[in-house]
């Protein structure tokens, strides 16, 4: 096909600035707003503790690794992973709700009332925490899933 007549066509082809730009643009059941302050709840309590977390903190205790004259290198790489959890965190989250949309969809005019909603609530709230405590992982690969999906012109806005 020649450019030419690629200009005549009626598609009009979305491209991304660039890969992370594409992968950011290919988030279809997120927001960057929500995700972004669900993520900073974690994070501002993870960097707050300095390192020291209920079980987290006595377990570098036990190692010899927190120590009061490493506290504060330990405090600095507890900040550098909190913050690399918060910018791939929204990536995490996009990759859990494509892969649980069918789910979502099947159940969607459930109602759950009493106790089974209290349930619910604590489900969601470990699962929040579970996307959270993997995002780096997990964001990882959905940025590179959801930045090539766009490369390739499957993106869910291009289509």
């Amino acid at each position: 096909m020649s450019s030419a007549a690629a200009y005549d066509s009626t598609e009009r082809e979305e491209r991304a600035p660039s890969f992370v730009a594409g992968a950011w643009l290919n988030r279809k059941w997120t927001r960057s707003s929500s995700s972004i302050l669900l993520g900073l709840i974690p994070t501002a309590l993870l960097v707050l503790s300095g390192g020291q977390l209920p079980v987290i903190g006595p377990a570098l205790v036990d190692a010899g690794v927190l120590t009061p004259e490493s506290a504060p290198v330990v405090g600095g790489v507890t900040a550098a992973i909190a913050l690399l959890n918060l910018l791939l965190f929204p990536f995490a989250r996009e990759m859990y709700y494509r892969t649980t949309a069918p789910m979502r969809d099947g159940l969607a005019g459930m109602m759950v009332f009493g106790w089974l909603f209290l349930v619910v609530i604590i489900c969601k709230i470990a699962m929040f925490l579970a996307i959270w405590a993997v995002s780096i992982p997990a964001g990882l690969v959905s940025l590179l899933t959801l930045g090539e999906e766009d490369r390739r012109g499957r993106g869910w806005r291009i289509s």
